[in-house]
């Protein structure tokens, strides 16, 4: 669970993988996988909340077709 924690956080950082952020950011938000149980549970919830709005949705959309051109 924390590699994909990280991986997704690194995806997320680099607009790479919509999927992979929101499946790190959701696993943040369990507080047994969480290697800060205490932190890993609101900054989880902020990210799958940011990564809900739809101009991040636009910008991993746009950076996946910036890489595929």
């Amino acid at each position: 669970f924390h590699l994909a924690q990280v991986y997704g956080a690194t995806k997320m950082r680099r607009l790479d993988s919509y999927g992979w952020s929101r499946l790190g950011a959701a696993f943040a938000c369990i507080p047994i996988c969480s290697p800060f149980l205490v932190l890993g549970v609101p900054f989880g919830i902020w990210a799958l909340y940011v990564l809900a709005d739809p101009d991040v949705k636009a910008a991993f959309e746009l950076n996946k077709n910036k890489d595929d051109a």
